[in-house]
C-alpha cells in the first residue's frame, strides 16, 4: 500500500517537473522571437536610413545628396505657412522631384559617368536639383550641377622645345707609343638651324699635340713642319702654320747671332795672341 503511494508521488512530480519544463521552454522561446524580432526590425529600420542617406531606393543617388521621395510625401502632408492649407493641395511649387535613369544606352552611359559613383542602386533616381533646365532635356539630359564631388582638372603639360645638342666624343686609339704626347680629336656636331643663334652653342674644340725634337748642344732647338699641323684641316690649321713660319724664322734669327758671335770671339782671340 504504501510502494503504491510512493509511486503515485513519484509520478506527480515527474510530471509537475515536465510541465515546469514546458513552459520554461515556452518562455525561452518567447524571449528568441521578441528578441530576433526586434533585431530584424532594427536592423530594417537602419538600412532603410541608410539606403536615403547613401541614394538607394526611391532617393537621389547623387553622392551626398539627402533628397528622396519620403520627404516629397511627409511635405505634402504639412501645413503650408503662406496659404494656411496642406502642401498638398496649397498652389507652391514642389522642392524637387526625382527622375528614373532613362532607357537609352547613350544617355545611360552619361548618367553613370557624371554620377561617378561604382555601388549604383539597382533603380537609379536624380532629383531636379542637379539638372540645369529642372529636369532632363534634349540639350542637357545627364545631371551635371552640385554632383557631390570636384572635377578635377589637370592642366596639359606645355611641351618646352629645347635646343638639345648632341655632342660625340670619341678617342682615338694610341698611334705610336714613343711619343711623347697623344693626339685626340674632338668632333663637335653643332645642331641648330641656318641663321639662329643657339643659348648652347660652343665652339669646335681640337686639342692637338705635337713632337719636340731636342738638337744638340751646338745647334738650337729645331720644329718640324709636321709637328705642328693637325692631322685634319681645320679652319685653324691656318693659324698654326703661321706658328710655325714665325718660330722657324724666329730660330734661323737666333742661330745666325749665335754664330756671328761666335766668330767674333775667335777673332777677338786670334787679336789678342798676336
Amino acid at each position: 500500500m504504501c510502494a503504491a503511494i510512493d509511486l503515485s508521488r513519484g509520478a506527480a512530480a515527474i510530471a509537475l517537473m515536465i510541465d515546469n519544463a514546458r513552459a520554461l521552454i515556452t518562455t525561452i522561446s518567447i524571449f528568441c522571437l521578441h528578441f530576433v524580432f526586434h533585431y530584424f526590425l532594427i536592423r530594417f529600420v537602419m538600412e532603410s536610413e541608410n539606403k536615403y542617406k547613401t541614394g538607394g531606393g526611391n532617393s537621389c543617388s547623387v553622392h551626398g545628396c539627402s533628397n528622396n521621395r519620403k520627404k516629397i510625401t511627409l511635405w505634402k502632408k504639412s501645413m503650408c505657412e503662406l496659404h494656411g492649407e496642406m502642401h498638398d493641395h496649397c498652389p507652391c511649387l514642389i522642392p524637387y522631384r526625382l527622375h528614373v535613369m532613362p532607357s537609352k544606352e547613350l544617355i545611360r552611359l552619361e548618367w553613370i559617368k557624371s554620377l561617378n559613383r561604382k555601388d549604383l542602386p539597382k533603380n537609379v533616381y536624380v532629383c531636379s536639383e542637379h539638372f540645369i533646365d529642372g529636369k532632363p532635356t534634349d540639350r542637357n539630359p545627364s545631371p551635371k550641377l552640385k554632383m557631390g564631388y570636384e572635377n578635377k582638372t589637370t592642366p596639359g603639360r606645355r611641351k618646352i622645345l629645347k635646343h638639345q645638342l648632341s655632342v660625340k666624343k670619341r678617342k682615338l686609339e694610341t698611334g705610336d707609343s714613343d711619343s711623347d704626347m697623344e693626339i685626340t680629336e674632338l668632333d663637335t656636331t653643332l645642331e641648330s638651324e641656318p641663321g639662329a643663334s643657339t643659348p648652347y652653342e660652343k665652339l669646335p674644340e681640337a686639342i692637338c699635340s705635337f713632337n719636340v725634337i731636342e738638337a744638340s748642344s751646338t745647334v738650337s732647338t729645331q720644329y718640324l713642319e709636321s709637328d705642328f699641323l693637325p692631322q685634319k684641316d681645320h679652319t685653324y690649321g691656318k693659324e698654326w702654320t703661321d706658328f710655325q713660319t714665325k718660330s722657324s724664322q724666329t730660330n734661323i734669327v737666333l742661330t745666325e747671332e749665335k754664330e756671328f758671335k761666335v766668330n767674333l770671339t775667335e777673332q777677338l782671340c786670334l787679336l789678342l795672341k798676336t
